[in-house]
Order: structure tokens, then C-alpha cells, then sequence
């Protein structure tokens, strides 16, 4: 959180919003709205009337702490406040959108297999702090978790996120063999089945986040598709910040971003080296949350053409879907791979 910078104007509320949008109106609408009422979007700046009576917003730091508490996405995007007189029963705060110095992530070009694990051993990213990520779009994709890539507004309106947990806990209890004994337990066995939750997952393993950075895509025909145009990436992160599941009860209080190891519940957990991060608002991507913290992340990006070289180099080095996916299903999506491969190599 940046430090408050407050400033006195001496004109009326209304005339100082209506001043400050006159050429920006298009390109930066403004919500007018009062405390009791929710905020439209994270993605724009905000005026907030605030009741003189109540003494928790009487000076600008207990502002600042009521907004956190009662307004969504409001800690993100704050810059300063202002003060406005001329209005008899509210104080009015002004709150602008965020204007961000993004810690630059550090990419890395990768150009073959052997090149990944030389710069992976060479920037010791081996000292057990980092974890990896593996994805298959370099340029788009965000680090956002799934249930931050459903429209806000069912969430709000539909208490979604708590329904399909809740819905999953009922049918899933005859199917599993380990009944897991808490909510963070759950939503990493969620997770791992694809259901959208807070989570992103993250391995301890280099070389596996390789493989799902380039892990292949089928068509229904069983022929694997070409890679992404803008090739893939592998982000490692490095922190210290490992949440204690013992000590902190409930996840969706959690309010900052860290890392839990779930217990071995699933052998494909166990297989990847899974583990976790969590994220208190899962709308803002993981790459500005780094912002507020000293942590470091990496991004080793390979081309289409690479991607495609280092899959192969990876299958033939035994790091392949069956023994990430240790399952019938991995098996058989290994199969279908490994005959593509094959006659790819043949062709060639």
C-alpha cells in the first residue's frame, strides 16, 4: 500500500467530480456510489461518500481501513485521497486508479532442453525456495487463478465459489479414498480435478513445469495441434512465505498470497510435486501482486519452434504425461502422444 498524500480543495464535491471527468469521461468513468453499495468493476477509480457520523472515517488513515474491509479491489488500486468541503452531512473521497511501478520480470530465452537446465543450475534455482509454473501461451496469459476468469458478477450474485465447493464435497466423498480433513484439503483436491477455485498450482520440479509449458494438446482425432504462435513459458518463483494449514483455519481468510504443500490425497499430487499458492482476490493477476512483496519472479520463454523440439527431448528423457498423470487416463493420453512422436520422427 502506497503512503495516503492528502490535499484540501475548496469547492463542492459535485462540481470537483464533474470538473476532473469533463475529457476523461470515455476513457475513465467514474462510480458515484455510497459506502453501502457495491463496486462495478476493479478496473476504475471510485468515489466513495462517506457519513460524517461514522467515527471510523473521521481522518484519512481510518478511511483507508474502512475501505479495505468493505470495498472490493479498493487496497489495488489506491493512490491518494482528497479531501473535499462543501458538503454538509459527507466528507468525500476520491479515489484514483492506481498508477503501478512494476517490478520487471526477468525473461530468459530458452533454446533447448539442455539450455533450460543449464540456466535453472546457474542461477541456483535449485536452493529449494522457487517453485515453477509451466504455461502454453508466453505473450496473454495471465497468472490468474480460474475462479478470477468467471465473471465477477455471478460471483457476487451467486455465491459461486462456496456452492461448487460445497457441491463437491457431497459427490465426491463416495469416489475418493482419503477424505480430506480440512478446507484447504479440499480445494486442492478441487483443484487438481478442475474445478475453479483460488488455487494456482505450482511444482517444486523445473522439469515438470517444462513439460506442462509444452505438454501437447489433442485434437478428437487423437493428432496433437500446433503450438501457440507466441510460444511458452515456465515462471519460477521465489519466497519464503509457506503457509502453516495447521495454524491458519480457514483459507478464504487468508489475506495475503503464499504457498501450501496439500498432503499426498492423489497420486498425480504426488507425481507432480504439487503444491499451491492462494490468492485473497483472485481477480488481480499473480505478476502485480509482486509488487507488494519482495519476492522474485523469473520467466524462461521458449519459441513455437523450440517448444515443439524440447516436448520431444522431454518424452524421450522419460518426462511424460504417464508418469506425471500416474492413472489409466495418463497412460492412454501417453499413448496416443507417444504414436504422434513417433511418426513425426519418421517423417522427418
Amino acid at each position: 500500500m502506497s503512503e495516503i498524500n492528502s490535499k484540501l480543495i475548496k469547492t463542492s464535491a459535485l462540481a470537483y467530480v464533474k470538473q476532473t471527468l469533463k475529457n476523461e469521461i470515455e476513457n475513465f468513468p467514474i462510480c458515484y456510489l455510497k459506502v453501502s453499495n457495491n463496486l462495478s468493476s476493479q478496473k476504475k477509480p471510485y468515489v466513495k461518500e462517506l457519513p460524517l457520523t461514522n467515527e471510523e472515517c473521521l481522518d484519512f488513515k481510518n478511511a483507508e481501513n474502512y475501505f479495505n474491509k468493505n470495498c472490493d479491489y479498493l487496497n489495488d488500486y489506491l493512490v491518494n485521497v482528497v479531501r473535499l468541503e462543501g458538503r454538509s452531512r459527507y466528507e468525500v473521497y476520491i479515489f484514483e486508479k492506481k498508477v503501478k511501478v512494476d517490478k520487471k520480470i526477468k525473461s530468459i530465452e530458452i533454446k533447448s532442453l539442455a539450455d533450460y537446465i543449464k540456466k535453472i543450475n546457474s542461477k541456483s534455482l535449485t536452493c529449494g525456495h522457487y517453485v515453477f509454473r509451466g504455461v502454453t501461451d508466453s505473450k496473454n496469459y495471465k497468472l490468474i487463478p480460474a475462479i478470477g476468469r468467471v465473471d465477477k458478477e455471478i460471483l457476487d450474485s451467486s455465491n459461486y465459489e462456496k456452492e461448487i465447493i460445497d457441491r463437491f464435497k457431497l459427490r465426491s466423498r463416495s469416489g475418493i479414498n482419503l477424505c480430506p480433513n480440512n478446507d484447504w484439503e479440499w480445494l486442492a483436491l478441487a483443484q487438481h480435478h478442475g474445478l475453479p477455485t483460488r488455487l494456482l498450482d505450482w511444482t517444486s520440479s523445473p522439469l515438470i513445469a517444462l513439460y506442462f509449458a509444452t505438454m501437447p494438446k489433442l485434437n478428437n482425432q487423437g493428432i496433437i495441434l500446433p503450438k501457440d504462435k507466441n510460444g511458452t513459458a515456465v515462471y519460477a518463483w521465489h519466497t519464503c512465505n509457506n503457509i502453516d494449514i495447521e495454524k491458519i483455519k480457514n483459507p478464504y481468510e487468508y489475506d495475503s498470497c503464499g504457498l501450501f504443500y496439500p498432503p499426498s490425497i492423489s497420486n498425480r499430487i504426488s507425481g507432480q510435486f504439487g503444491l499451491f499458492s492462494i490468492h485473497t482476490n483472485p481477480f488481480i493477476p499473480f505478476e502485480e501482486l509482486l509488487n507488494e512483496t519482495d519476492d522474485q519472479l523469473l520467466k524462461f520463454t521458449l519459441s513455437k519452434k523450440v517448444s515443439e523440439r524440447v516436448l520431444r527431448e522431454l518424452y524421450f528423457s522419460g518426462i511424460r504425461h504417464e508418469s506425471i498423470f500416474p492413472d489409466l487416463d495418463g497412460f492412454s493420453y501417453d499413448l496416443k502422444v507417444k504414436y504422434n512422436l513417433a511418426e513425426c520422427h519418421i517423417k522427418n
